[in-house]
């Protein structure tokens, strides 16, 4: 799409001509004020909403003391164009995976420095669409520069993850029904009746939610078409009956009950069942819990 002496911009398309993800590749100029203007010109570069975007290269920036050794401290206020340009353009430092640094002066005892110059950042779209995808610092004899490599790959499959009450089944009245059913259930043996009576509950509680409970995102989306179809109804009618009008009440009643679920089980899932802030926008938590899961896999 754009290309310069520090820029390369791509749009990248899939066999069917769709949009795959946006590409952005950048030197940061090693003069401040030439990268001072460089930051602000790169917002011109943010891609459409909705679409993956990836951007990475020799930024010649460090955003933190812990990205810097030896000689001059690092200091915060000569990061602060740099991080102003993330926020502006709603972008999240990937991570990486191995050497803290990906630059060295080469020179020897005092002397030498250490920094993280080279970096990727991705917005939330593309930690999305690409959960898996790792950022690995490569050794290289060829540059005073690391090599870094972006892979998209499944994570290790993990045992079975132990139980977890899910706060989402607080909104089903159904849920107290199982309970109750299974917590009523004759036990003998006294020294284990409350552990047999929470292990049954547990069981109980798994097995209604995946046999009885549907996903909430198929919910959702059979809501959607419902509501269309009930929407399309009303309008190809001048006088349309109450009956539609109650039906597309009731289907949007449904419907705003399950986006709530919806937020409390990302919300949950995060974390972050402290910011709940009823908006009913769960992509910040879906970005939260791809993080969160991309910091277990490195840990492990």
């Amino acid at each position: 799409m754009y290309k310069n002496s520090w820029i390369i911009h791509a749009h990248i398309c899939d066999n069917e001509g769709k949009t795959f993800c946006y590409l952005t590749g950048v030197y940061g100029n090693s003069k401040p004020d030439i990268r001072y203007n460089q930051w602000i010109a790169f917002t011109n570069f943010v891609p459409p909403a909705n679409n993956p975007w990836v951007c990475f290269g020799d930024l010649n920036e460090i955003m933190s003391a812990v990205e810097k050794r030896g000689r001059v401290p690092f200091m915060p206020d000569d990061a602060l164009p740099f991080i102003q340009m993330i926020d502006c353009c709603s972008l999240f430092d990937m991570g990486y995976q191995g050497s803290p640094f990906t630059w060295c002066n080469g020179q020897s005892g005092l002397n030498r420095i250490y920094k993280r110059l080279d970096r990727a950042m991705t917005n939330s779209e593309w930690r999305l669409k690409f959960a898996n995808s790792r950022l690995y610092h490569q050794f290289t004899l060829e540059s005073d520069n690391k090599l870094f490599i972006i892979k998209d790959r499944p994570l290790r499959t993990f045992s079975a993850r132990s139980f977890r009450f899910e706060a989402v089944w607080l909104t089903e009245d159904r849920c107290r029904t199982v309970i109750e059913n299974t917590w009523m259930n004759n036990l003998h043996g006294s020294p284990y009746v409350l552990h047999c009576k929470l292990m049954y509950c547990q069981k109980s509680l798994k097995h209604w939610n995946k046999y009885e409970l549907k996903n909430t995102e198929t919910r959702l989306q059979e809501l959607q078409l419902q509501i269309e179809h009930i929407q399309t109804a009303i309008a190809s009618t001048n006088q349309p009956n109450d009956a539609l009008l109650h039906m597309e009440d009731k289907l949007k009643q449904e419907h705003h009950h399950l986006l709530e679920q919806h937020q409390i089980l990302w919300a949950q899932k995060a974390g972050q069942m402290r910011l709940l802030s009823w908006d009913l926008n769960t992509k910040y938590y879906h970005t939260v819990v791809a993080r969160r899961r991309q910091k277990f896999h490195c840990s492990n």
